[in-house]
């Protein structure tokens, strides 16, 4: 009995150095070894770089995820007059570079449907969550342009 615990105890291994650690950390602590800040979430050791990508790709899935409802629930209304209707983007104030630079692009509702990567969070975006707003609007709400004479 002994043997089979022993047996099915788990090799712990630092994500930098690979070297093999007493136990399992339970919180974030720095190797014994290397002295590198191991992460530890959801019971998985990692990097802190790679712990910051894993959140990040996880809460843009989860973004994407509601995105696809948000469209599936209202899409009978906005088919009805599908040609009327675009995506604006509106970058938060502390938001990355790319997302800065995505502010005020409009992107046509029947183009976004058939690529949903069009629309936030944008796979570019530096932020572990991003915070673009993102607005439905129609052409005839448009502000009309001005013509200098």
């Amino acid at each position: 009995m002994e043997n089979m615990e022993a047996n099915s105890q788990e090799i712990i291994i630092c994500p930098y150095c690979k070297k093999v650690l007493d136990k399992k950390p339970k919180r974030s602590k720095k190797c014994p070894f290397c002295k590198n800040r191991i992460a530890v979430y959801k019971g998985v050791l990692y990097q802190e770089n790679e712990l910051f990508h894993k959140i990040r790709e996880e809460r843009h899935q989860k973004a994407r995820e509601f995105m696809q409802f948000i469209i599936r629930r209202d899409r009978e209304f906005y088919e009805s007059d599908e040609d009327e209707y675009f995506f604006e983007f509106r970058a938060a104030p502390d938001s990355c570079n790319f997302c800065a630079n995505m502010s005020g692009k409009k992107i046509p509702y029947k183009e976004a449907i058939r690529n949903l990567n069009l629309l936030p969070p944008f796979e570019s975006c530096q932020d572990v969550f991003c915070r673009c707003i993102t607005e439905m609007t129609r052409k005839k709400d448009e502000p009309k342009s001005e013509k200098g004479g």
